[in-house]
Formats: C-alpha cells, sequence, structure tokens
C-alpha cells in the first residue's frame, strides 16, 4: 500500500474524536478486561504520561527521564492530539541507524491502544501492549 493512502487510513481512524489532553482516558490497553487510567501530567516543567489502575500492579510512567522509559521522547510537551485507538491494523514506521526511514511494517494490534500526536502528520505514535509489553509503535516521520 502506498505511504500516502497508509497515512490517510491512519488518520482518519485518529481523528474522529480528540480528547482534551487534560482528559483522563479509560482504555483496556493491557487487554486484560479492565480499563486503565491513562492521564498527563506536568511533573518539573516536564510533560509524563502515567498508566494506573485496571490490572496494573503498578502505576507505569512514561517520560521525564524515568527509569520505566517507553521511548526516546522525554517530554510529551510536544503533544497536541491524544485519542483512543481501537483499530487492529496500523502501520509501523522504523528507522535506519542514522535516523533515516527505512519503510513501513503492518502491526496488527491485540488491544486498544492511546495515539498521541501532534495536528499535523509529522509525529506521533501509538502506545499499546503487544505480548505481554508495554509498546510504542512508531507513525510518522
Amino acid at each position: 500500500m502506498k505511504p500516502l493512502i497508509k497515512t490517510l487510513l491512519l488518520l482518519f481512524s485518529i481523528y474522529g474524536s480528540a480528547q482534551s489532553l487534560t482528559d483522563t482516558l479509560k482504555v483496556d490497553i493491557d487487554g486484560k478486561g479492565l480499563e486503565e487510567s491513562i492521564y498527563f501530567i506536568d511533573y518539573n516543567n516536564c510533560k509524563q504520561l502515567r498508566i494506573i489502575g485496571g490490572d496494573l500492579l503498578d502505576e507505569v510512567i512514561i517520560g521525564c527521564e524515568n527509569p520505566n522509559q517507553l521511548i526516546e521522547h522525554e517530554d510529551f510537551g510536544w503533544v497536541e492530539y491524544w485519542k483512543i485507538f481501537t483499530g487492529r491494523k496500523t502501520y509501523e514506521i522504523y528507522f535506519e541507524d542514522n535516523g533515516d526511514i527505512a519503510g513501513d511494517r503492518a502491526v496488527t494490534l491485540q488491544n486498544d491502544g492511546v495515539y498521541v500526536g501532534k495536528l499535523d502528520p509529522s509525529g506521533g505514535g501509538i502506545i499499546t501492549f503487544l505480548d505481554g509489553k508495554l509498546t510504542w509503535i512508531h507513525q510518522a516521520d
């Protein structure tokens, strides 16, 4: 499938119902049957994403030099848009060692996730559990 068509399909499913960045999202992100609460918090002038409740034994903190770092973004201050992502198929952008885009690959999601990104299609990703592990699926350049 051509990259533009994949991007448009992804954006069509994402832009349907944006949530305020001050909202708490409720989603069964780990697929175990109970909804987790996911929210942003400002911590020492740095925006973190936190996941708590549901079937999780411990709160998961992503960003701001946290040892549970999921992705290289230390500060989620760049996020302009987020929503629950319920699709089961998406495309992940992957990179060469030098940082250039190498291509994309189809990914089948096992559970719902949370899309975080910019209003333009220049950056973002889906946070979800794949094979029991919290995962970042990169969505744009």
